[in-house]
């Protein structure tokens, strides 16, 4: 919801938050009503074939598919995304009221979802380029979490609610009108195609990169192992729950579907818990306790005997669960080198489908081999002895991990970067630097361009303002923490007075930390100190367009556009092309946030 408010004062992020978090919804809606739709017409190994085929395109594609779609207008991308999927869940709910055979149900379900699986990545590639600040950029890739969260119970619930109140066909009906609304939001976004990210582009686009990356590392081995046994664990749950709900309890579809989304309610609790965890030097033990606890809760499905006992076991499972996988991430960024971090998360998004295929399929296996309640037994077993084994393993990776405990310490005695979320300050954390300054150094001059705060830790500085002496800064102070929220001129002039450690955070480094990825740094093209070259860019970032047009949409008098627009060209922060300007995204220029928000949000 912090995002939501946040991002109210921009339309655009807005409805892209909207346009996402109803998509991501009807995703583990759509996903569950499959599944027990497939129940209906084959029992649990037809609906853990078909939600294992349904994952197998997204493995495959997601990625290239992604590459694909960085090179194309993204708001465009967007929501023809969104209609595309709508339209498929249009055709499922067709094809179910003429009671079609399962075949085609499940190729459009197999596109469906490949279409689900791009949403977040184009997302989270979209965002830097609507987000006036990283606080609302940081909100914003927030939302993603708690859309997962709330996505998985309330989406599951749904589904077996309707299932039980109107059929199958008007569920795909209802869940096909959803995505048409989130393609409606996402119309007129008006984001252009970035330019390449810089020169590791090529490397980021490459689909296999990040398993190069990833196999060359026992370390990763290890971690993407355990994000691939958490994922799986939640696919063979997905298939027990609704043995469980007929069998045991002998309810209907909406037990089902209760089932099925609980774990997501704890897996909110869990990221919360999390978010504390995993500021801890050592991680290792919180993947143990985290994969530990959903072993035990698992195992102890096979005493429950009613609804509530298992909800509240399998939201324990969730929790657990959730902790794993936050951990791990978090441990992965510390041991990740920053210039394969991008490809190396994208493997995990691969993972991670893969790993939910996977326990899909497994969970039929156990059912017929074991039974419901056995089968929960011997998977809580099974779980807890590879966590065990795990652990070993993950102590020796955890004493490679870059965490420093006493610069996560400075940076969150900082107001504007107190607010950001633990995993995002740990990675901050890890691109800050030490410079130790010796007496009598100027350090900054007043009117010097201002792209980095300084914290310091050690020893005092003088500050002066028009040459008058205007105080000191010692140990624990900081200066010019609007750095991070956007780009402007140094206030004062800094030397100093003994000699002096000072942490310095980057502003573009904090803009990668939030996104994980080179695209944060596109935000970076929006910022300039002069007012015409900050409207000329902002009515550029909306679409490319010539020179009268972007004289319609600025109102600066034409002589004075054509030589501002003339000088921006030859700074390489514009290009143009047949007689098109377009914006280059990625270039360090300098805006202050009141001019984004006024320039970008005009007129559009």
């Amino acid at each position: 919801m912090t995002a939501l408010s946040s991002a109210a004062t921009d339309r655009r992020l807005l409805r892209a938050i909207l346009g996402f978090g109803i998509s991501w919804g009807v995703f583990y809606a759509y996903w569950a009503a499959t599944l027990l739709f497939a129940l209906t017409r084959g029992g649990a190994e037809l609906a853990g074939l078909v939600l294992a085929a349904m994952a197998v395109p997204s493995i495959l594609f997601t990625s290239p598919l992604a590459s694909l779609a960085d090179r194309l207008p993204r708001g465009t991308v967007m929501w023809v995304n969104y209609a595309t999927n709508g339209l498929l869940l249009a055709a499922m709910a067709v094809l179910i009221r003429a009671d079609a055979p399962m075949l085609p149900i499940v190729v459009c379900a197999c596109v469906a979802t490949t279409c689900s699986s791009l949403s977040r990545p184009i997302f989270l590639a979209t965002i830097p380029q609507l987000a006036a600040t990283p606080q609302s950029l940081c909100r914003a890739t927030a939302a993603v979490g708690f859309f997962e969260g709330a996505g998985t119970f309330l989406g599951s619930a749904l589904a077996g609610f309707l299932a039980l109140l109107v059929g199958y066909s008007y569920i795909f009906a209802a869940f096909a009108l959803a995505l048409m609304l989130s393609a409606v939001f996402s119309l007129r976004l008006k984001i252009p195609r970035p330019d390449a990210p810089g020169e590791n582009s090529k490397q980021v686009r490459n689909p296999l990169a990040g398993f190069a990356a990833v196999a060359k590392d026992g370390g990763l081995i290890t971690l993407t192992l355990v994000v691939a046994l958490a994922t799986s664990l939640s696919g063979v749950l997905q298939i027990l729950a609704t043995s469980f709900a007929t069998s045991v309890l002998h309810a209907h579809e909406f037990a089902q579907g209760l089932l099925i989304g609980a774990p997501g309610i704890g897996g909110v609790i869990g990221s919360l818990l999390a978010s504390v965890l995993i500021l801890r030097p050592r991680l290792a033990p919180q993947i143990l306790f985290g994969l530990g606890g959903a072993a035990l809760a698992i195992s102890a499905m096979a005493l429950a005997s009613n609804l509530p006992v298992a909800l509240v076991t399998m939201l324990l499972c969730g929790f657990g669960l959730a902790v794993t996988v936050l951990a791990t991430y978090t441990l992965l960024n510390r041991i990740v080198p920053a210039e394969v971090s991008t490809r190396v998360f994208a493997v995990m998004e691969s993972v991670f489908i893969g790993g939910w295929a996977l326990g899909n399929l497994l969970g039929p296996t156990l059912l017929d081999r074991l039974g419901t309640q056995s089968a929960y037994a011997a998977l809580g077993l099974v779980a807890l002895a590879l966590a065990l084994l795990a652990y070993l393993r993950l102590r020796e990776v955890d004493h490679r991990s870059d965490f420093r405990p006493e610069v996560v310490e400075l940076l969150g005695s900082v107001p504007s970067l107190s607010a950001l979320p633990a995993l995002v300050l740990d990675r901050v954390a890890k691109s800050a630097h030490w410079w130790d300054v010796p007496t009598g150094t100027i350090v900054v001059r007043q009117g010097d361009y201002l792209d980095e705060m300084f914290i310091v830790r050690e020893g005092s500085l003088m500050m002066t303002k028009d040459g008058a002496p205007a105080g000191t800064l010692s140990a624990g102070d900081w200066f010019e923490d609007a750095a991070i929220h956007r780009t402007s001129t140094r206030t004062a002039t800094l030397t100093t007075l003994e000699p002096t450690r000072l942490l310095v955070v980057e502003r573009a480094r904090v803009l990668e930390a939030v996104t994980n990825s080179q695209h944060g740094l596109n935000l970076e093209g929006l910022l300039s100190e002069d007012d015409l070259e900050a409207r000329i860019f902002a009515a550029l970032t909306r679409a490319p367009a010539p020179a009268d047009e972007l004289q319609r949409r600025t109102a600066i008098a034409s002589d004075v556009l054509q030589s501002r627009l003339d000088a921006m060209t030859h700074a390489n922060l514009i290009r143009e092309n047949a007689g098109t300007y377009y914006p280059q995204l990625g270039i360090r220029h300098r805006m202050s946030s009141n001019v984004i928000d006024r320039a970008i949000l005009e007129g559009d």
